[in-house]
């Protein structure tokens, strides 16, 4: 055998991306050649993996493969010159093998090697006859040279295959960093607008204070309010800035989060909300189930999300439920309060409405805006519906994304 052991041949083999690839007339032209130049019924492109002798190439037979253990070329492996066989049933290696015995009736069979761009041996091109024969120099001549023209074709379509990869990885990226770059101008401006409400809603309320409208611990909850609408505008510039760096790093490990306790810390911190609006939650989230997404991002959406369905909507029911997708897992949170349907529509299907919010208790529309954003950057998507007489639905769709 080669220098190659056989798990780096056969993976090697794999890298090629050969196996089970459809039809090429470059393949194809060279085993008519090899059928033609030397007078053999049957010629053959065969690439061996762990259990099978696979045809990449075929004159002469439907076959697409066999097993590797009835294989002639399982043979020609262990050998660096052309295998030859010229009459397979006085061979004892072949006479009771089963396509010596029966259809095609092997007698003769040469093959040459072909060869991985790195070295390893893959397979041969070989020619088959069903009368005993020898192969003349000229034949073994012709047969390694288009055993040759192979490893190049192989070595050129790898060449090719790389190049496209390289170029849809370019693309790709390009796009990425073109929709980042949108989003980033969009964060900065959505930034401004979110300075300007938490101003207002300062200004807002001093000015309720000094008119003795509002007594100091209203006007503190509003600046708690504006505190932590400031700290939404960094936790999603810190979700974005992950998202950016994994398009210049290329992917990360990303953790499975159990989905279960991430909403049970929501809930919890929503409860004071609920209570306020007059309106009750009803969560079915199963407990084994997990996603693989940031928790950060994962944390903001949900609670994004369902705050601004609490804020709202008044005297509802929320049911809160989750449920594993294909490819993701989806949020489905449904409300029994009727006519509400175009309100979420505007503000999750076109949440950035310029202009100042004043003291509505309301989420701002910034924060709905970067939130359907994150929903958007990480792959995920968002749709409302209206059901009917019995409410209307948010679906928040996550994906599960693979691990870096």
């Amino acid at each position: 055998m080669d220098q190659f052991s056989e798990n780096e041949r056969v993976a090697a083999l794999q890298e090629l991306h050969l196996l089970d690839s459809e039809p090429e007339s470059e393949f194809n032209d060279l085993v008519s050649l090899a059928a033609d130049l030397c007078q053999a019924p049957i010629s053959l492109l065969t690439l061996l993996d762990e259990k099978r002798q696979w045809f990449k190439a075929a004159r002469g037979t439907s076959l697409r493969e066999t097993d590797r253990s009835n294989a002639f070329c399982n043979y020609a492996l262990l050998q660096e010159d052309i295998f030859v066989v010229n009459d397979a049933t006085q061979d004892p290696r072949f006479a009771a093998n089963p396509y010596v015995l029966g259809d095609p009736n092997i007698r003769f069979y040469a093959g040459a090697l072909i060869h991985s761009p790195g070295g390893a041996r893959l397979g041969t091109l070989c020619i088959i006859d069903s009368r005993p024969r020898e192969l003349t120099w000229k034949e073994a001549s012709i047969l390694e040279k288009l055993a040759r023209q192979a490893t190049a074709l192989i070595e050129l379509r790898s060449l090719r295959l790389a190049v496209r990869r390289q170029d849809e990885e370019q693309r790709s990226l390009r796009e990425q960093a073109n929709s980042l770059r949108r989003h980033v101008v969009r964060l900065t401006e959505l930034e401004r607008v979110q300075q300007a409400n938490a101003a207002a809603l300062i200004d807002n309320g001093m000015d309720a204070l000094r008119q003795s409208r509002f007594s100091k611990k209203e006007v503190a909850e509003i600046n708690t309010r504006a505190a932590l609408h400031r700290a939404q505008i960094t936790a999603f510039t810190e979700s974005l800035s992950r998202i950016s760096q994994a398009v210049v790093t290329g992917p990360v490990n990303v953790p499975e989060t159990p989905v279960a306790p991430l909403c049970a810390t929501i809930f919890q911190e929503l409860a004071p909300l609920l209570r306020e609006r007059g309106s009750r939650l009803s969560p079915l989230v199963p407990a084994g189930l997990s996603i693989r997404q940031d928790p950060a991002d994962l944390e903001l959406i949900l609670r994004n999300a369902l705050r601004a369905l609490i804020s709202l909507s008044e005297k509802t029911e929320i049911s809160f439920l989750v449920q594993a997708k294909s490819g993701g897992v989806e949020f489905l949170m449904l409300l029994t309060e009727q006519n509400i349907t175009d309100t979420l529509q505007r503000f999750f299907t076109d949440p950035l409405t310029p202009g100042i919010e004043h003291l509505t208790g309301k989420p701002f529309h910034t924060e709905l805006a970067l939130t359907c954003d994150l929903v958007e950057l990480i792959g995920g998507n968002l749709s409302v519906q209206k059901l009917g007489n019995r409410g209307s639905s948010l679906a928040v769709f996550l994906p599960d994304r693979a691990a870096g």
